[in-house]
């Protein structure tokens, strides 16, 4: 993830004319607004029947001013600007700004992450899901045939799943997050361990280290792949599409909630099959 412009930073941490100010005290509406909204909607995920009024305190709590400007104090940040004598007043209209930074130059992605540098802690994790997405790179990118999410191999010491691609011009491919390091494996290249991908700031787009364009720049990766990099639930990307194919006739369908949700079918040929969310099973 690209750092912020240093000539924002500059504006945010050394300048004090009037009209540094206004463009900061800008910045700050747009970082205050889109916190508050990642804040919003990951306390909702967590309590879905909370009322407006108590998501508001919440958010006001969580938000308390002397709190948002210690995060900064203790990042060290106002130490390497040349603005002297910075309130708690001036602390929180610089955090602000440093959010809104992050959201002008990338998206909720990155305010997620500059928060969790801050605070050290994974409390607006949970946003990514339903607020991160990833700029769309217009040019063309590498066919894929299919992708799903899966469990790590037993022993791995990265327990999240990964996503697994299988790519109509290349072999498969394997996608994670190694700390703050998104990585790409493909198992069919020999003595290929995790390799980091390659950010394109022009195109705002991962990139993948191994697949190669005609002129030897790395090749961007397919939308979805990033979009999943950057958090996007792997339900919000699947697309459901009408299949020209024969599909199998069934003789009912109904939806069970015990032990969790699922969907039994009653196949005309193949019996019966019990579908869940995240998978299948006989």
């Amino acid at each position: 993830e690209p750092t912020p412009s240093p000539l924002k930073l500059h504006l945010i941490f050394d300048c004090d004319d009037e009209d540094s100010a206004a463009a900061r005290k800008a910045l700050a509406a747009t970082g205050r607004g889109n916190l508050e909204l990642i804040a919003a909607v990951s306390f909702s995920t967590a309590q879905p029947h909370v009322s407006a009024d108590e998501l508001r305190g919440k958010i006001e709590e969580f938000l308390e001013e002397r709190q948002v400007a210690d995060l900064l104090f203790r990042s060290g940040l106002p130490v390497f600007g040349i603005r002297k004598a910075v309130s708690q007043e001036d602390a929180v209209e610089m955090f602000y700004a440093l959010v809104g930074t992050h959201k002008l130059e990338s998206d909720h992605f990155a305010i997620i992450r500059l928060w969790k540098w801050l605070s050290n802690e994974d409390s607006l994790q949970s946003a990514n899901g339903h607020t991160a997405g990833c700029p769309r790179f217009l040019g063309r990118t590498p066919s894929y045939m299919e992708f799903g999410e899966v469990e790590p191999p037993v022993g791995e010491k990265h327990t999240a799943p990964h996503l697994k691609v299988r790519y109509e011009e290349y072999d498969d491919a394997h996608y994670r997050w190694n700390e703050s390091t998104a990585e790409e494996k493909r198992p069919e290249i020999s003595d290929c361990d995790w390799q980091p991908l390659v950010w394109d700031p022009i195109n705002s787009t991962f990139c993948s280290p191994s697949m190669k364009l005609p002129d030897g720049r790395n090749r961007p990766l397919p939308n979805k792949v990033c979009a999943w990099l950057r958090g996007r639930s792997i339900t919000k990307l699947v697309s459901i599409k009408h299949s020209m194919e024969s599909t199998p006739p069934y003789k009912s369908l109904r939806e069970e909630h015990v032990p969790q949700s699922s969907l039994v079918v009653d196949y005309q040929d193949h019996g019966v099959m019990k579908y869940c969310r995240f998978g299948w099973f006989m």
